[in-house]
């Protein structure tokens, strides 16, 4: 005789008080020969031994366990419960149809549990079922055909879905919100025409659902959804596009913000630009504080100013070419914050971050205007001709007469802070440019420190 045998012969001769731990052993075996004795031990234990009878069902995964475990879904005992629910989900496939079955008694409990335990087995199957009991007598039954539907995420779904974000319980509703959600990107597009209907509390449920997904397709419509006619349409979008925060969104946003007055539409772009890591925020809350000393506009400034770096070199205006500069705004007497902007136009709207170094580059063949690659930010001095902030200075190709109004116009540069840096900015020269010893003696008077074997990459 086996030790399977032994056990099973052992849980006969025990059946007025069976104890968990033989229950265990059996489903620790996982030999079929064990599963038509822990039967009775299902249905006759102690609520100890029934759950740990479901849990050894599942470890054997024996689809004759399936209708007894489905009966124990339905008893009173919430861990047998969800002992039962996991072994149907091991089981898998063999349980489906059963469930699908289960899913048609006059018992809601029994209806709600089936479908929840349809979503963890996750097989196509059961969208049709599914999708049917989305208009189920009862909410609860319904939430829960939602919530398997968001866990198959098959897009078949995706219409009934949406549909059930008008349902008439709030549950059923967020439910509905969360599995479109999990569904993802190709609930995009439908959610967009879901937005061009004349229902706006359909509208302002797209764009709720819109800005939870995140995808880059939906902004320029959740941008468009700030001038919808409808109030709280127009509060979803603003909430919405904070939660993306795509820095597309903050110039319509500031648009927002900047209009007269304070409505509730001030406070949620406030929020939304608080959301959004983008210096050019800072410079129009600011100005709307001045008119209005609001605590959310404060607390937005809050956000931005304390995700800025303390370096200013690393904030540079690409509008003026100049590093950012830190400054102090005082809110009340006791309360300041500490910000970075411009120190030329002390605006934050053309701030860039991530810039390590600047470098001034003469060269005829380059033809942009300024480029940024990684952590460097060139500036063509033939576009500028005007001095402005720099690190390093790059000659690749130039003649005498441009080398020289270069030295002369930042030898003349009327920024005393940047005149006094000159001397310790290195200068590159190209191993290929000729320049007569006057020209270098100039350099090398002005900037001191000149290097003549600079390999230029473009």
């Amino acid at each position: 005789m086996d030790i399977v045998e032994k056990l099973i012969k052992k849980l006969q001769k025990k059946r007025g008080n069976i104890p968990s731990k033989l229950v265990e052993d059996l489903g620790n075996t996982r030999d079929p020969q064990a599963v038509e004795p822990l039967f009775y031990a299902l249905k006759e234990g102690n609520c100890k031994v029934r759950k740990e009878t479901a849990v050894a069902l599942g470890r054997i995964g024996d689809s004759r366990a399936v209708r007894p475990l489905i009966h124990a879904l339905n008893d009173w005992d919430l861990d047998v419960q969800k002992a039962a629910s996991e072994a149907l989900v091991k089981i898998g496939e063999p349980a489906i149809q059963h469930l699908i079955n289960a899913m048609k008694m006059k018992n809601w409990r029994m209806r709600k549990t089936a479908a929840r335990v349809l979503g963890e087995i996750r097989n196509t199957r059961t969208i049709e079922p599914l999708i049917n009991a989305l208009t189920d007598s009862n909410s609860y039954v319904r939430k829960a055909a939602v919530e398997a539907l968001g866990e198959i995420k098959d897009t078949r779904a995706l219409r009934p879905l949406i549909n059930a974000l008008n349902d008439g319980d709030p549950d059923v509703k967020m439910a509905s919100s969360e599995a479109i959600v999990k569904i993802g990107e190709p609930s995009v597009q439908p959610l967009i025409n879901e937005m061009k209907k004349g229902n706006w509390e359909v509208r302002k449920k797209a764009v709720e659902v819109l800005g939870n997904i995140g995808d880059a397709k939906a902004l320029e419509p959740l941008i468009n959804a700030l001038k919808d006619g409808n109030l709280h349409v127009r509060i979803a979008a603003a909430e919405a596009l904070g939660k993306m925060k795509d820095s597309k969104a903050v110039e319509p946003l500031i648009n927002v913000l900047e209009e007269p007055g304070f409505t509730i539409m001030t406070e949620k772009a406030a929020w939304a630009l608080g959301e959004i890591d983008d210096v050019r925020c800072v410079s129009p809350l600011f100005n709307k504080l001045k008119d209005l000393n609001l605590y959310f506009i404060r607390e937005s400034l809050e956000k931005i100013c304390g995700r800025m770096p303390a370096n200013g070199h690393i904030l540079f205006c690409k509008k003026c070419l100049h590093i950012g500069e830190s400054h102090k705004f005082e809110i009340t007497a006791n309360k300041s914050i500490n910000y970075i902007s411009c120190r030329n136009c002390h605006s934050t709207l053309n701030l860039i971050k991530g810039i390590e170094k600047i470098i001034l580059l003469i060269d005829n063949s380059f033809e942009e205007a300024c480029v940024q690659k990684e952590g460097t930010f060139t500036v063509n001095w033939f576009k500028k001709k005007e001095p402005f902030d720099f690190d390093e200075i790059w000659i690749k190709e130039a003649d005498d007469f441009e080398v020289e109004e270069l030295v002369m116009k930042l030898k003349n540069d009327e920024d005393n802070k940047r005149r006094k840096r000159l001397a310790s900015i290195p200068v590159y020269l190209s191993p290929f440019l000729k320049l007569p010893p006057s020209i270098r003696n100039l350099l090398k008077d002005t900037f001191k420190n000149i290097l003549a074997k600079k390999q230029f990459s473009g």
